[in-house]
């Protein structure tokens, strides 16, 4: 997917899987994609990108802290974390599940990859999630890696 950014924002460049399109926005995501072929409980696979200014935050860590910290407020159980880098910058990777939405959403296992970005004076929070109701699909484990191993943020 072509660059995503606003203004003085991080590029992000989101790869799409074979077979994946892109899927309406929702308040504050900058990009998704969906993989309509492979439902799983009558959902199906989707990626997102959120950009979010975290300039009051004092260090990249805290970033990525406060980012750890929301996933976890709205995970059903304690989620695995894995810091590290990624695109030269700080990072973190979670894996989650979500409880569903509504009754006729299931339960959604999640990984999202974080990464604090300082641009000039500002500090960005890149969050890529992708996420799908059956996590053990061949086909949902090949696109995460794509889509995870292939997300490219860089600054202006």
């Amino acid at each position: 997917m072509p660059a995503v950014r606003s203004g003085a924002e991080p590029r992000v460049d989101l790869p799409i899987p074979a077979g994946w399109h892109a899927a309406p926005l929702t308040d504050g995501v900058r990009a998704a994609v969906v993989d309509p072929a492979h439902r799983a409980g009558g959902v199906p696979p989707e990626a997102d990108v959120v950009i979010r200014d975290d300039t009051g935050s004092r260090t990249p860590r805290a970033v990525i802290d406060d980012e750890i910290a929301r996933l976890r407020a709205a995970a059903t159980a304690a989620p695995s974390v894995s810091r590290g880098t990624a695109c030269g910058f700080p990072s973190a990777v979670v894996s989650y599940s979500t409880a569903a939405a509504h009754s006729v959403t299931p339960a959604q296992p999640s990984t999202s990859l974080i990464v604090a970005v300082p641009e000039g004076r500002r500090l960005y929070a890149v969050v890529v999630t992708i996420r799908t109701a059956d996590a053990s699909s061949p086909a949902y484990l090949r696109d995460s890696s794509t889509v995870l191993g292939g997300v490219h943020v860089a600054t202006a």
